[in-house]
């Protein structure tokens, strides 16, 4: 892949399993100004998912640019989901105890973890700094309007197989 050849790159629950030269890889193919959109399950509290990812993402020369809460709309639709999945009882043991952990299902230690706080689900942003150059490729506000369409997306696609959709907010929001 050619270098600087990307405004954006959207990475979906990967950032906390990729090795650091996977983002310094994404780094190199992306434009200056262009942006790195994450959203992540987190174990532990947002504030510590903002830090961990601000490390991250200076190891491999990005510039951090946020990292929002959207812990509520997702530990809702876990909630919502967990006790109508009734079909499991059906299967047999060894299948049905993967499957609770899997789909966060009542029981669960995945499932204790979201109803405790003890995980959390944000969205992080990156920046590859323009060096030189004024302005931004695809700045702040566009990666906001990606978090956005995002939730417009899953919103729209109720059968889609991830428990944790759809989000009701991606994003901090003034009342």
């Amino acid at each position: 892949m050619e270098s600087a050849s990307f405004d954006g790159v959207f990475c979906l629950d990967a950032l906390g399993y990729l090795p650091a030269t996977a983002l310094t890889e994404a780094f190199r193919f992306l434009k200056p100004g262009g942006s790195l959109l994450g959203r992540e399950s987190f174990r532990g509290i947002p504030e510590a998912a903002g830090k961990h990812f601000r490390r991250r993402a200076g190891a491999a020369g990005f510039e951090f640019t946020g990292c929002f809460d959207a812990s509520a709309g997702v530990r809702r639709s876990l909630l919502q989901r967990s006790s109508a999945a009734s079909f499991v009882l059906g299967l047999p043991a060894f299948i049905r105890d993967r499957l609770k952990e899997t789909l966060f299902l009542d029981g669960s230690e995945r499932l204790r973890l979201w109803q405790s706080g003890g995980m959390c689900f944000v969205i992080a942003t990156f920046r590859r700094p323009n060096r030189g150059r004024g302005g931004a490729g695809l700045n702040h506000w566009k990666a906001m309007l990606c978090c956005l369409l995002f939730e417009r997306l899953c919103s729209v696609r109720p059968s889609c197989n991830d428990p944790r959709l759809p989000l009701d907010k991606l994003t901090r929001r003034q009342n």
